[in-house]
């Protein structure tokens, strides 16, 4: 049922961000810093939100060449977890 595997898709990703947060630390910081990073090499402010925007884009264009790949699914579910989080 196509009802299950989307929400192996939500799923998957929460749990990814997990893992990563605890592999890698909170998701936050992390867009907080290369945000930082992005707006010294651009010379312009980039926020978090606006990293996440462009990985999530990414991902997006990964897509179209393989509208069916599932990890790619998984991450774009996963930006949008972490986009939640950041906005709150």
């Amino acid at each position: 049922m196509k009802i299950d595997n989307d929400m192996e898709v939500l799923f998957e990703a929460i749990e990814t961000v997990r893992q990563r947060e605890q592999e890698y630390g909170p998701a936050i910081i992390k867009y907080e810093e290369l945000a930082r990073r992005w707006s010294g090499v651009l010379k312009q402010e980039i926020t978090p939100q606006q990293v996440i925007l462009m990985m999530f884009h990414l991902k997006l264009l990964r897509l179209e060449n393989n509208q069916d790949h599932h990890d790619t699914m998984v991450d774009l579910a996963g930006y949008a977890e972490v986009y939640a989080r950041v906005n709150k």
